[in-house]
C-alpha cells in the first residue's frame, strides 16, 4: 500500500496536550482508518501465531496473558504502518504536536512492537523504563494504536493514566479500531491496563511506538526497569484479601501459598505486596486495638471501609466528601487513608511463576 493516511490535525491535538496537566496527554480518536485497522488486527494473528503455541513463562504477576513481538515481516499492511510511526515525517508532526524538537522514531521497536493481551489480562500500574538500552538515549513519548474492530467498555482493558503520586485516577480511555493514545513518559507516567473480561470473545491488539531523545534531563536517573507500584485500591483489596487469616495465627509462608494457589483468580499479588500489606493490615488492626472502643466493632469498620477509602482517594475526593457517618466510621476513614497514603511509593518485586498453570 502507499503511504498511509494518518488523521492527526497537529495544531488542534496541540492544545489539548498542553493543557493536559503535569502528565501530557491526549486521545487521538480515528488516528488510521477503521479500515485497515481491522487488516492490521487480522495480520497480526500471523505474526503472534508463533509465540502463542510455544511455552510462556512471565517473570511476574504484574502482567498477566500479554505477548508481544517485533517481528511481524509477513504483515503487509501493519509493516507499512509500523515504518511510517518512525519515519521522519511522522515523527516531524510529533514534534509539532508536543513542543519536544529532540525527538526520534526507533527503528528497532525497544520494548514496542505490537501487543496482544487475552481475557484475563491485565497490567498493573507502573513507571515505564526511560532508556533505550542500545543507543542510551532518554525515552520521552508512548504511543499507543488500537486495532479491535469493536471494543466495549465492560471487556475492561482500557488504559488508565494516573497522577504523580500514583494516587488519582487522571483519565481512562477504551479504543478500539484506530483510535490511539499519546502520553509522555516521565518520572511521573504512572499507567496501568485494568484485567480483560473473561468473557470478552477476542484478545485485545495494539501497536506499541516509543520515541527518544538524546539529550538526557539533568537529575533524571536512569530506570532500566519498569518500576510497578499498586494503587490504593489495589493496596485495599489486598488487605481485605490477607483480613482473614493475616493479622494473627497463620505462618507468612502459608498466607503465601494459599494466595498464590487461587484459581482461575489470577489477579494476584507479589510475596513482595503480600509482605507490606500484611504489615500494614497489622499496623491497623493494633491501631484499632489500642485507640478505639468497642474494639470488634472498629476493626469491622476498618475493614467495612478499606475499598471505599480507596475509592474516593483515586476519584480525587476527600475522605470527608464521603456520606456521614458515626465517629467509629470516620476515625476508621482517617486511619486507613493515613495508612495508603504512606504505601503509594512502595515497588513490587516480581515473583515467578508459570502463565500456562493459570490457563
Amino acid at each position: 500500500m502507499s503511504e498511509p493516511s494518518i488523521n492527526l490535525n497537529e495544531g488542534s491535538v496541540a492544545a489539548q496536550w498542553r493543557s493536559s496537566g503535569p502528565l501530557k496527554h491526549v486521545f487521538l480518536p480515528s488516528l488510521i482508518s477503521a479500515s485497515d485497522s481491522v487488516e492490521i488486527f487480522n495480520e497480526m494473528e500471523t505474526a503472534l501465531a508463533l509465540k502463542r503455541g510455544t511455552p510462556r513463562k512471565y517473570k511476574h504477576r504484574n502482567v498477566f496473558n500479554k505477548m508481544g513481538t517485533q517481528n511481524f515481516e509477513n504483515c503487509p499492511v501493519l509493516t507499512t504502518y509500523m515504518s511510517y510511526f518512525i519515519s521522519e515525517p511522522f515523527v516531524a508532526r510529533l514534534r509539532v504536536l508536543t513542543g519536544i524538537q529532540d525527538l526520534f522514531g526507533d527503528p528497532n521497536f525497544f520494548g514496542g512492537g505490537i501487543a496482544e493481551m487475552g481475557p484475563g489480562g491485565y497490567l498493573k500500574s507502573h513507571r515505564d523504563f526511560n532508556i533505550h538500552s542500545d543507543t542510551g538515549q532518554y525515552r520521552r513519548l508512548n504511543l499507543l494504536v488500537y486495532v479491535n474492530p469493536e471494543w466495549r467498555k465492560d471487556w475492561g482493558g482500557g488504559i488508565r493514566l494516573w497522577n504523580e503520586q500514583n494516587r488519582v485516577k487522571l483519565a481512562e480511555f477504551f479504543g478500539e479500531a484506530g483510535d490511539a493514545v499519546l502520553f509522555e513518559t516521565s518520572e511521573i507516567s504512572y499507567h496501568e491496563v485494568p484485567p480483560i473480561a473473561t468473557h470478552c470473545p477476542a484478545p485485545r491488539r495494539s501497536l506499541a511506538l516509543y520515541y527518544f531523545s538524546n539529550n538526557w534531563p539533568e537529575g533524571v536517573p536512569v530506570r532500566k526497569n519498569t518500576d510497578y507500584q499498586l494503587t490504593p485500591s489495589q493496596w485495599a483489596d489486598l488487605m481485605d484479601r490477607l483480613w482473614d487469616d493475616g493479622v494473627e495465627g497463620s505462618q507468612f509462608d502459608e498466607i503465601v501459598e494459599r494466595m498464590h494457589a487461587r484459581k482461575p483468580d489470577p489477579y494476584l499479588y507479589q510475596r513482595s505486596d503480600i509482605e507490606i500489606g500484611l504489615t500494614a493490615l497489622k499496623q491497623l488492626y493494633s491501631e484499632c486495638l489500642e485507640n478505639s472502643q468497642p474494639r470488634d466493632a472498629h476493626a469491622s469498620s476498618v475493614r467495612a471501609n478499606l475499598l471505599d477509602v480507596a475509592r474516593a482517594m483515586e476519584s480525587g475526593q476527600s475522605i470527608e466528601s464521603l456520606p456521614p457517618s458515626d465517629p467509629v466510621t470516620q476515625r476508621a476513614r482517617l486511619m486507613i487513608s493515613n495508612l495508603l497514603s504512606t504505601l503509594r511509593s512502595k515497588r513490587t518485586r516480581g515473583d515467578p511463576y508459570n502463565l500456562n498453570s493459570y490457563l
